[in-house]
């Protein structure tokens, strides 16, 4: 009976870690930005260019755009429910958010693919039974764990693809700003 307890938590808590690890799937990172650089201002049109993004303006407000351009003396970009065209100062702009869903996808599958290695692994590895304890169904068991294992793999690394699709890997380009800048929604 103890053994079975031990068992079923070990499951649960297995069960929790590769949901943890999927949910940590999409990955945020920060570059700095400076909207008096040429070369940053091309850099952000370039990775915004086809995928969704944010616009943070020094009042704190953000913007959701779709084709964003950032120019020497104006930002443009359209707004992607309305498809309202917003003009502002690029002096005015301190953080742009890119959400890159193919991206997001793969590093979420790698992830997941990690994860599925551990937990067919710890599969494969563990019989499941007391010591000199024998039993007539051992050589089934062994024989089901391996596509089981292959199961739990593939199912990790997928779902790990379509969490990080979901989420997509968000890079924010944040610009020196004097106060407080909240954080992007």
């Amino acid at each position: 009976m103890f053994r079975s307890f031990a068992l079923e938590s070990t499951s649960v808590m297995r069960f929790l870690v590769l949901i943890s690890a999927l949910a940590l799937s999409g990955c945020v990172s920060t570059q700095p930005f400076a909207s008096t650089k040429q070369a940053d201002r091309l850099l952000v049109n370039d990775r915004a260019l086809g995928h969704s993004a944010r616009v943070q303006l020094v009042d704190g407000f953000w913007f959701r755009a779709r084709a964003l351009h950032l120019a020497p003396d104006v930002t443009t970009w359209l707004d992607p429910v309305t498809d309202s065209l917003y003009t502002v100062d690029t002096r005015d702009v301190v953080a742009v958010r890119v959400v890159d869903q193919p991206r997001g996808m793969r590093e979420g599958a790698g992830i997941g693919t990690v994860v599925g290695i551990g937990l067919a692994g710890a599969l494969l590895v563990a019989d499941g039974k007391a010591a000199g304890e024998h039993r007539e169904a051992d050589a089934l068991i062994t024989f089901l764990k391996i596509p089981i294992a292959i199961g739990v793999l593939v199912t990790s690394t997928s779902l790990g693809g379509f969490v990080g699709l979901g989420l997509g890997h968000r890079t924010v380009y944040r610009g020196a700003v004097s106060g407080p800048v909240s954080p992007p929604p």
